[in-house]
């Protein structure tokens, strides 16, 4: 696992960002339970109605790629 506050590139999403925490989630209808990258946006994001800014997501580690330098 990367260490918090590297800088990532997340797969789909434009941009570096970095990483605040780990955490773990479970998938919706599985009992397995896997690791994830907590990860504050440069530049957050808008929801489609605009009600809710988006700064922080959690990432599956496959997802993401680290930036060096």
């Amino acid at each position: 696992m990367l260490k918090i506050g590297e800088r990532v590139q997340v797969e789909n999403l434009e941009g570096v960002h970095t990483i605040v925490g780990h955490g773990f989630y479970e998938q919706a209808h599985f009992a397995t339970i896997s690791p994830a990258y907590i990860i504050r946006m440069d530049q957050g994001k808008w929801t489609e109605d605009h009600n809710a800014f988006i700064d922080t997501i959690v990432v599956h580690p496959d997802n993401v790629t680290e930036v060096n330098g």
